[in-house]
């Protein structure tokens, strides 16, 4: 009877007669001599008997859009069947208004919910003919009339089902069979969530934060809002919503296994610390787009992870006899304390708005290019010298860093930062760090330190870069050291020498960092 979507609008706009041609496991009834045959078989017999009667014109190929399931390949037909239906045309308008009360991100997202409810053509079809699913719990009889089940039947289930009389025509009613479309169950999870309708449910609804994947918006975001916003509550269901990609193939496409080219979890983690597959996670990108797996940002990400668990572990050290003391500041400590207090400020922001790749990124060039290339290797001479003072400002650096740099690295790498926070920090506030609270910064910060810093750090690099060169240790001693700076360094001339290996320094003004070396 239908061919495709256009033969159901055509046969509902003129009231056109219905002939059923093909039955629910897909062969040929009303057909005469062809009931019974599959489908492909079917046409291929009338087409033998066209040409055997003489009745056959012309045959010759066509080229049809033909809609198929998206695992098997098969080809779909449309069949005529009994279903339920619940009315979302008639409020699409109110759900799309409802949309603007919600927070989307990011704000594009909005407008899949806004396509989705301008193209809609029918209603929500919720009943499905499965056998695992939340039972339609209503009655039906033979002459149309539908009643629902009495609430001490709840939860229903048809097989247990009572005699029911029908009030319309006497007749015996039969309890439905079919199941509920699982979106059924899934829009109201706002008001499961709040303990709905039980006393107090109010004060948990809307709930704060609702992720989900971009191609489900056009289910379970707009059935949501339509049963748990519109017509069980009239309010949103959530404060905010968050929309996130999917994980796509390396090489770009869609993991299937019929492809061959799924990536599983359970393989990753035999390799990989589950804190560098949370990390890859966060590094994947923005939100409600798709992205590709990429096994370069996971080696990168357990690169990053032993680079931090070295740092702690001589940190540790370093923090050995320390009492919790501060001292003033030398102007190194200033840098690192100013950048580290930027970085708080950076990731906090990110995280407020649910930007985590922006987030995880920024910690991990801070400490590994500015914690673990440059303070560390600044304040070594300092740890193991004689001057007290000086070192214990080390130590209540390090101290500030790594401990900020673990709280701010609990939700990406939980279990790294929790084993840090007890080992070096001997569960300071309390038995868990995700029990802590969130950094803050302690307000030190000079704009003149990280300049200076900044041309230090090119200078150091350019002195690295000359040994490497040259195939020399790095704790080769040199003997003076030419140095053109944009910035005045300061006292950072002795973090330099310190470093560097460097007997005499000479410092020239100059537009970029420039360095010139004696041996």
């Amino acid at each position: 009877t239908y061919g495709d979507k256009m033969d159901v609008i055509w046969q509902s706009r003129h009231s056109l007669p219905v002939i059923k041609a093909i039955d629910e496991v897909g062969r040929l009834i009303n057909a005469g001599e062809f009931c019974g045959l599959k489908i492909k078989e079917g046409r291929e017999k009338i087409i033998e008997k066209l040409k055997k009667d003489g009745k056959l014109v012309r045959q010759e190929p066509l080229k049809q859009l033909v809609k198929v399931h998206d695992r098997c390949k098969s080809e779909v037909e449309f069949i005529l069947s009994y279903q339920w239906f619940a009315n979302v045309k008639e409020s699409k308008e109110k759900i799309k208004e409802m949309a603007k009360e919600i927070k989307w991100v990011p704000e594009f997202g909005i407008t899949y919910l806004f396509d989705w409810a301008n193209s809609l053509e029918w209603d929500w079809v919720i009943s499905r003919q499965r056998v695992f699913g939340t039972p339609i719990p209503f009655y039906i009889c033979n002459c149309g009339a539908i009643e629902p089940a009495g609430e001490e039947e709840l939860p229903f289930s048809p097989e247990k089902a009572k005699e029911k009389k029908c009030k319309k025509c006497g007749g015996s009613m039969k309890p439905e069979t079919s199941t509920l479309d699982c979106w059924v169950d899934s829009s109201i999870t706002p008001l499961v969530i709040a303990n709905w309708p039980n006393q107090g449910w109010q004060r948990f609804y809307p709930s704060s934060l609702r992720p989900q994947g971009v191609e489900i918006i056009r289910t379970w975001a707009f059935y949501t809002i339509y049963r748990s916003g519109i017509a069980l509550t009239g309010k949103k269901p959530w404060e905010t919503i968050l929309l996130n990609g999917n994980v796509l193939a390396p090489d770009g496409k869609k993991m299937s296994k019929s492809l061959g080219n799924v990536v599983e979890p359970k393989d990753l983690i035999k390799e990989y610390p589950a804190d560098a597959i949370r990390q890859w996670a966060a590094m994947s990108g923005a939100m409600a787009k798709d992205r590709p797996f990429s096994y370069e940002d996971i080696k990168y990400a357990k690169l990053f992870l032993n680079k931090l668990w070295n740092a702690s572990r001589f940190i540790e050290s370093a923090l050995s006899g320390y009492d919790g003391s501060k001292t003033p500041l030398r102007e190194i400590d200033v840098w690192i304390v100013s950048r580290m207090n930027e970085v708080i400020t950076q990731v906090s922001e990110a995280m407020e708005n649910f930007e985590f790749h922006v987030a995880i990124k920024t910690i991990q060039m801070f400490f590994w290019y500015e914690v673990c290339d440059f303070y560390l290797e600044y304040v070594k001479h300092r740890i193991y010298g004689e001057d007290a003072e000086s070192k214990r400002a080390a130590q209540y650096t390090l101290d500030y860093v790594l401990y900020s740099t673990i709280k701010l690295l609990a939700p990406f790498t939980p279990h790294a930062s929790e084993e840090i926070y007890h080992e070096v920090f001997k569960g300071r506030e309390g038995k868990s760090i995700h029990l802590t609270k969130w950094p803050e910064t302690n307000r030190i910060f000079s704009e003149s330190a990280i300049e200076k810093a900044n041309a230090l750090n090119q200078i150091v690099a350019k002195i690295r870069q000359h040994k490497a060169a040259n195939q020399m240790p790095m704790n080769a001693e040199i003997k003076k050291a030419v140095v053109f700076s944009p910035v005045e360094l300061g006292e950072m001339v002795e973090d330099l020498k310190g470093v560097a290996k460097i007997k005499e320094v000479e410092i020239k003004e100059g537009k970029t960092p420039e360095v010139e070396l004696e041996f």
